[in-house]
């Protein structure tokens, strides 16, 4: 949800309308600023299209993958993705173009040059400039001037994006397709970003309690184990404490030679080894999640509450030992040599 709540901050907007039917870029602009509270608008446009790759060696998936085509435009304010590789294009150039991930997970070998035929049914030669980490669908991002060359639409657009403080983006985005709807009439779809991390935390809600579940349940059993492992250890050397309290230790002496000694092994185990193995599968969980689902960065945090956990298992084993021993003690030296 991190990664989600991140990537949704550097798309730069709050709220997306899109159109039916195209509409003059500037009469777009226009509604939108006049939505109170809108600080920034921008009109976009977007085409769903099959790029050609040449000759190039891909797979049949690849070639069957439909980019989305999105123009932004020049000195825009609200496209904030963040760079994988490469700069995003100079307004002097009129055939660059920045990708997503999913297009160079795609194609691989298209990493520098593709060919995208649209609706003139010319071909256009793009080049790539950069690559962006985004979640959602492949995209391919030019510049007005460069969408105009590669479509031919001339000034039109498809919706806009806008941002602005004071009103909740519910409301700002109410207002806003009223707006549209008394200048161009019917919507396709109008949506805030607050939206989409509220749909994706229903999503994973259930997942999440399971996999917490299951985690809890298996600390538990680890712990009990543990306990039960490191107190029977305690009680059946039981005669080994006999001698040392024959041989003159102290009661508070040999409690603090089991504590320190059942604090290591717990230490070890429940520390050392069970943060190692966390450490590990969840970087492969993570690799598995930023390949295939959302093709973006993936960091691993480190949850306090997780710790805290972890951490009440060397307590409770402590605790254990400390019974165990104490238990033995009450004992005279010569029951604790015939404990058995």
């Amino acid at each position: 949800m991190r990664v989600i709540d991140t990537a949704l901050v550097n798309r730069g907007h709050d709220i997306e309308v899109q159109l039916q039917r195209p509409a003059p870029a500037a009469q777009l602009e226009s509604v939108a600023r006049g939505v109170p509270d809108v600080e920034i608008a921008e009109s976009v446009s977007a085409r769903r299209r099959q790029p050609r790759y040449g000759r190039r060696r891909i797979s049949r998936r690849a070639r069957r993958t439909r980019i989305l085509l999105s123009g932004y435009p020049v000195g825009t304010q609200l496209l904030k993705l963040p760079l994988r590789e490469g700069r995003w294009p100079i307004s002097t150039e009129s055939d660059a173009v920045v990708v997503s991930r999913q297009v160079q997970e795609a194609c691989p070998v298209c990493a520098r040059a593709l060919k995208s035929r649209e609706i003139s049914r010319a071909e256009t030669n793009v080049r790539v400039a950069g690559i962006v980490e985004e979640i959602g669908s492949p995209v391919i991002y030019a510049a007005f001037p460069t969408f105009e060359n590669i479509t031919g639409l001339g000034d039109a657009s498809f919706g806009f994006t806008s941002k602005g403080p004071g009103r909740p983006p519910a409301t700002r985005c109410r207002g806003a397709r009223a707006g549209v709807s008394r200048q161009r009439g019917s919507l396709r779809v109008s949506s805030t970003q607050e939206r989409v991390p509220r749909v994706a935390r229903r999503a994973f809600r259930r997942r999440r309690r399971r996999h917490e579940d299951v985690a809890l349940a298996s600390a538990a059993v680890g712990a009990i184990s543990l306990i039960a492992t490191v107190s029977l250890g305690v009680l059946e050397r039981g005669r080994e404490i006999g001698v040392i309290r024959a041989l003159g230790a102290k009661p508070r002496s040999v409690v603090s030679i089991f504590l320190v000694e059942g604090g290591a092994v717990a230490v070890a185990e429940r520390n050392v080894f069970n943060r190692a193995g966390g450490i590990f599968f969840a970087q492969l969980l993570n690799g598995m999640a930023e390949r295939q689902l959302l093709h973006v960065a993936v960091p691993l945090y480190v949850s306090r509450t997780g710790l805290v956990l972890l951490s009440s298992g060397v307590v409770l084993v402590v605790l254990g030992v400390w019974l165990s021993v104490t238990r033995i003690l009450r004992m005279s030296v010569r029951d604790a040599l015939a404990y058995e």
